[in-house]
């Protein structure tokens, strides 16, 4: 008695890998379409943020060389401040020299009270 060999294992075996195959190969595609829209979608996501920024700047473009304007006038006036004090300083320094000359420190003698 001869044992019968079920019917062909190698078309068995060649069909699991078939199927194997078609499954990996949809859920790499799967994986390479979702891929894709993620990258459209940050490439349009980037897009309107760097249109938003761009109309800001415009919107503020104005504004900025108001502001620098202003900026520059204030440093005119800073330096005139700074003129200024360095006068009052060498002023004060000559009365200090003023007040020392008529009114020496009294070295050793104390007023009483």
């Amino acid at each position: 008695m001869q044992m019968q060999m079920p019917d062909m294992p190698h078309r068995i075996l060649n069909a699991i890998l078939i199927v194997a195959s078609v499954q990996m190969l949809a859920i790499a595609g799967g994986g390479w379409v979702l891929y894709q829209s993620a990258q459209s979608e940050m490439d349009a996501t980037v897009a309107d943020a760097v249109q938003r920024l761009e109309e800001k700047i415009d919107a503020n473009g104005e504004r900025i060389d108001r502001n620098a304007d202003l900026i520059r006038h204030n440093g005119e006036l800073i330096a005139q401040l700074r003129e200024r004090t360095a006068a009052v300083e060498v002023r004060v320094g000559g009365l200090e020299e003023v007040v020392r000359f008529f009114h020496p420190p009294e070295s050793g003698q104390r007023q009483n009270p």
